[in-house]
This record gives C-alpha cells, sequence and structure tokens, in this order.
C-alpha cells in the first residue's frame, strides 16, 4: 500500500511537471552555469579571447548582424507582401485626412526597407566579411590586384544588386525629404510661439539655430550624395536590358561599377588591414602578408 501511495504521487508529480524555457528568461545564464564551468566562464568573460571572437563575428555575421527586425525573414515578407497589396488597392482609393496619408508612407517605407535589408543580406553580405572569405582561401603572400579581380568576379547577381541598392536609396531620399519637411513645420511653429520670449533668450536661441542649421546642412549634404549614387545607378542600369549572362558581362566591362567594387574592396581592405590581420610583403609593395596570431 505504502509503494502503491508514493508511486500515485510520483506520478501526479511528474504529470505537473513543465519543460523550463530559460529563452525569455532573464538572467537565465544563473540557472545554466554548472560549477565545473564556472572558472573557465569567468575567464573567458574577463579576459576574452581576441582572436577567436573576431574571427567568429567574420564567419558567422548573421548572428551579429541579423536584428530583432530581421530575424523573422517569413513574418518580415509576409509583412511586406500585405504591405505592397495594400499599396496597389490604395492607388484606387484615397484617404481624406493627410496625417494619416504620412504615417502609412512611413511605415510602408520603413517596412519596404526592412524588406531591402533581407534581400540585400541574401545577395551581398558587407565587403569586409566578403574580403575575408577570400582572404582565408588565399595563400600567405596575396597580391592586391589579383585579391581585387577575385573579389570582383566573385559577386553574383549583380544586376539585381543594383536594383535593391536603388530602391533602397530612392527611399532613403524620400524619407529624409519627408523628415525635412516635419522638422521645418516643428521649426516654424516654434518660432512662432516664441515671438515674445525673443529678446530673454536670445543667446539660447541663437546657439540652438546654429547647431540646427548645422544638422541641417549635414542632411542637405547627405540627400545630394545620394541623388548623385541614384543617378550612377540608373545610368548604369539603363545598359543591362539584355539576358542575364549579357547583363553580367556588360556589368563586368562598365567604368562606373568598376568604381563601386573598388570602393567596396578599399573599405574592406583597409579595415582587415586595422584588424591586423595582413601586412605589407617585404619583396614587393603590390603584395601583402598574412600574419599569425599568438597567444590572443
Amino acid at each position: 500500500m505504502l509503494e502503491e501511495l508514493i508511486n500515485c504521487l510520483l506520478n501526479g508529480l511528474v504529470n505537473q511537471l513543465k519543460e523550463l524555457n530559460l529563452t525569455n528568461l532573464l538572467f537565465r545564464e544563473i540557472c545554466c552555469i554548472e560549477c565545473s564551468t564556472v572558472d573557465q566562464l569567468l575567464k573567458v568573460s574577463f579576459n576574452p579571447v581576441v582572436r577567436d571572437t573576431i574571427l567568429e563575428s567574420l564567419l558567422n555575421s548573421k548572428q551579429y548582424l541579423f536584428n530583432a527586425v530581421h530575424t523573422d525573414v517569413s513574418g518580415l515578407l509576409d509583412r511586406y507582401g500585405s504591405f505592397k497589396q495594400q499599396q496597389s488597392s490604395g492607388n484606387k482609393k484615397h484617404d481624406e485626412d493627410e496625417e494619416e496619408d504620412d504615417d502609412d508612407d512611413d511605415n510602408g517605407i520603413k517596412k519596404e526597407d526592412a524588406f531591402l535589408d533581407v534581400e540585400l543580406f541574401k545577395l551581398f553580405e558587407p565587403s569586409l566579411i566578403e574580403i575575408y572569405k577570400l582572404f582565408r582561401e588565399a595563400g600567405v603572400t596575396i597580391n592586391i590586384y589579383d585579391f581585387y579581380q577575385v573579389f570582383k568576379y566573385s559577386i553574383s547577381n549583380k544586376k539585381q544588386l543594383l536594383e535593391l541598392m536603388l530602391l533602397k536609396l530612392k527611399n532613403r531620399v524620400k524619407e529624409n525629404n519627408h523628415n525635412a519637411e516635419n522638422e521645418d513645420g516643428d521649426r516654424s511653429s516654434d518660432e512662432e510661439s516664441e515671438d515674445d520670449e525673443m529678446i530673454d533668450e536670445y543667446s539660447d536661441s541663437n546657439s540652438d539655430s546654429e547647431s540646427g542649421a548645422g544638422n541641417h546642412q549635414d542632411a542637405n549634404k547627405s540627400n545630394r550624395e545620394d541623388k548623385q549614387l541614384i543617378k550612377v545607378l540608373e545610368r548604369i542600369l539603363k545598359n543591362c536590358n539584355g539576358s542575364e549572362d549579357d547583363d553580367e558581362e556588360a556589368l563586368e566591362n562598365n567604368k562606373e561599377f568598376d568604381k563601386i567594387t573598388l570602393s567596396w574592396f578599399l573599405r574592406g581592405f583597409t579595415e582587415l588591414q586595422m584588424l591586423g590581420l595582413f601586412k605589407e610583403g617585404k619583396e614587393k609593395t603590390e603584395t601583402i602578408e598574412k600574419i599569425v596570431w599568438k597567444g590572443l
């Protein structure tokens, strides 16, 4: 009888147990650390292995670059598809409230930007990561020109990549213009409400206006650069009207596209050098040599 009672109680308790899900639990590391690994975890936390951390982040960049917005790619694509349907149906029906239209446009731009970020990441990761992948496969001594040529020809789906970049830039220009209009409206309303206090607060308003003007000039400069790049991309894509193979060949021989790929390469190449992965070659100036890291 006693054993049956104990077994009955145990079965009842086991049936009430639930699996412990630590994913969303704050300070879940406290529940996961074992006594045998505490010393090693503390050593790695306070004295991390720099080399392994950097190389791991370059090899698995998705763990670092994909934030909460980009993690659920399928959900993001579903939201983008519903957004496109709303946008197409919205062309037939005009809302009476202009403020709601502005909010919808702003949200639509952000959703489309998130979609473009995911698609761009699928086609071409940041240049530093792409160059590092080629760097790992190269020998100890690397010719810089050959390194660039391999990087240039390793880029696939060039036309689609440029089209996504063009959409991204157009959205950014549209968003900047929208923000500038809102800032101008806020600034004019603030000036009207502070007319009576202008004499007492002249120095403060003067400094605020100067800083605001500086930020406005920076935004205008960035907007002009984006518009110039949009024109460049449109000129490049204008020559891509044939088959996929013909377009790829045309882009490989396009000088403006060469400048874009060269800028990507130089940026990633410089960042790799700053990370201390290579140094200038001893024998020839146009070569580099890999650096062996020890004890880092």
